[in-house]
């Protein structure tokens, strides 16, 4: 790997983290705009390093393989802490601990959320299948 492709995957991994990082607590603080203006900005400068590593990036069978690894596990990682946080509040919530009553509206709405990540890639594999 040389020089410029080692630089072009530290940049690009700090953006994701710093990222994500800032969308996490805005959606904390529940600060939708900053939220909303933190995206657009990592949009931005994710859009910004592909078109100044236009030569680094190297888009082939093993690229798209590895990526498609990396998601799968990332989702089966995020179903598996969904069932065991849902599986959590259904155990200890008879048991009335203040805490589960705190983290429950959390682990609802995310429950919700991977309801909508399910259906949107569904969508996609579906809309995919159908375009190759």
């Amino acid at each position: 790997m040389s020089q410029k492709e080692k630089t072009y995957t530290m940049i690009r991994f700090a953006i994701a983290f710093l990222t994500a990082a800032g969308l996490g607590f805005s959606i904390t603080t529940r600060n939708i705009i900053g939220a909303i203006a933190i995206f657009f900005i990592g949009l931005f400068l994710i859009v910004f390093m592909k078109r100044t590593y236009k030569e680094v990036i190297i888009c082939d069978e093993r690229t798209q393989k590895i990526s498609d690894k990396a998601i799968t596990g990332a989702f089966w990682i995020y179903l598996a802490s969904i069932a065991l946080a849902n599986i959590v509040v259904i155990f200890l919530g008879p048991l009335d601990l203040g805490i589960i009553d705190q983290i429950k509206p959390a682990v609802y709405h995310i429950t919700y959320t991977f309801f909508f990540l399910i259906f949107l890639y569904e969508t996609l594999r579906y809309y995919y299948n159908n375009k190759i």
